[in-house]
């Protein structure tokens, strides 16, 4: 069996992805070319209150094949890994309704082209735009119901 933990109320969102781009560099500055290596090696390294991570990329099955590669630090310079505190993420979705529907118009013009409100398989789109009074369900769980289970008879 499972525990179902919701995101968001049974566990904290913390972002990470920023705090990472802060203090580690991108892939494409290491000293290796990541995509020709078949193994990788991540080694913490702390020196005092200093803490980094040593990676040494090898391209062949070999072990420690090339000693010229030698581990070197991924943490950008004048960065520690004590120093990352990621924020909490808020819950809740940040496109207004407004974004949304321009959005759906902008992908529509994409697809159809100028003249998708001709469209008689699209007259759902065009009413939900033209008609300001129309509320634009969000994605929040009260514009969900249940459904109702039906038992399944096979014959």
């Amino acid at each position: 069996f499972a525990t179902v933990k919701k995101l968001g109320v049974d566990t904290v969102n913390l972002d990470w992805k920023s705090e990472v781009e802060q203090h580690i560099r991108k892939t494409s500055t290491w000293h290796f070319g990541i995509q020709s290596c078949r193994r990788v090696y991540f080694t913490k390294e702390s020196n005092g209150n200093n803490e980094t991570v040593l990676v040494q990329g090898e391209c062949t099955y070999r072990l420690k094949a090339n000693p010229e590669q030698a581990a070197r630090s991924i943490v950008k310079r004048g960065r520690s890994l004590n120093n990352i505190r990621p924020v909490t993420i808020v819950k809740g979705n940040s496109v207004g309704k407004e974004e949304k529907k321009a959005d759906v118009n902008t992908l529509l013009l994409k697809h159809y082209g100028n003249e998708w409100r001709q469209n008689e398989s699209l007259e759902f789109f065009r009413h939900v735009l033209d008609d300001p009074e129309v509320e634009v369900i969000g994605d929040d769980e009260e514009g969900c119901q249940r459904a109702e289970e039906m038992p399944c008879y096979q014959i």
